[in-house]
């Protein structure tokens, strides 16, 4: 069963527009920030990820570390580039699953909140 079908029921129960507004907003501020979290945690230096992986990957493979140093920035903007010219994102392949984990649990919470209030 779709979690966002079970969202949409529990708002559409409440029928208030203040109620259905509020979900809304939480909607997209946990869409927004849950893509943003995870394109942070990318192992890639300029990013967060890059400095919580960098240790790790460096201890067991430090040529590796110093490429993704090195390149890792340009990879990952020709990535986004690529993905603005032609519409197909590679990085959205990569990271869009666990967003959609992510949300689903989100949704959940949401629900919960609502079935209290």
């Amino acid at each position: 069963m779709d979690s966002h079908a079970n969202v949409e029921n529990v708002v559409n129960a409440a029928r208030n527009p203040v109620t259905t507004n509020i979900f809304i907003l939480l909607s997209i501020m946990i869409h927004i920030n849950t893509a943003l979290a995870v394109f942070n945690l990318l192992p890639v230096y300029p990013l967060d990820g890059g400095q919580i992986f960098g240790n790790l990957i460096s201890k067991y493979n430090p040529g590796l570390s110093q490429n993704l140093l090195t390149y890792g920035p340009k990879v990952l903007l020709g990535i986004i580039l690529f993905g603005l010219f032609t519409g197909k994102s590679i990085l959205w392949l990569i990271i869009g699953p666990i967003i959609n984990i992510i949300l689903r649990f989100f949704d959940l919470i949401i629900i919960f909140i609502f079935k209290i209030f």
